[in-house]
């Protein structure tokens, strides 16, 4: 049995941190849902159009950028532990997945920011 070399173990770390990332996109696309329903109690007759904002919506559209860029990271990742371990290079992968992951997480820290902006808008205008 082969051992991985330390380059491959790392890679598969960054893969999981990546996945990680990937569910909590996914998950942080209803929050603005929650948030309008259940903490500014919005009834389930009333459409929510009228309290989501331009941040609310720029969240959602960072957040669908968070998980497409996030497969695609996967797929280099993967395509680049696939040739270290069978030392084949036949197939051509993103030669630096860094600046990718970089991006990816950009992606994200933005969705989550602008979603905490939303809020504090769509509070301000059900307050005031």
């Amino acid at each position: 049995m082969e051992f991985e070399t330390p380059y491959t173990f790392l890679m598969q770390i960054w893969s999981g941190m990546a996945a990680d990332i990937i569910q909590l996109a996914t998950a942080a696309l209803v929050l603005p849902i929650l948030f309008l329903r259940k903490v500014l109690a919005v009834p389930e007759t009333e459409s929510l159009s009228l309290y989501l904002n331009k941040w609310l919506y720029s969240s959602w559209f960072f957040l669908f950028l968070t998980i497409g860029t996030g497969v695609y990271y996967r797929a280099a990742n993967t395509c680049l532990i696939g040739k270290e371990l069978t030392g084949l290079g036949g197939r051509t992968c993103v030669p630096f997945p860094g600046p990718l992951f970089g991006v990816f997480c950009l992606f994200f820290v933005l969705g989550i920011g602008l979603f905490a902006l939303g809020v504090i808008v769509s509070l301000r205008t059900k307050n005031g």
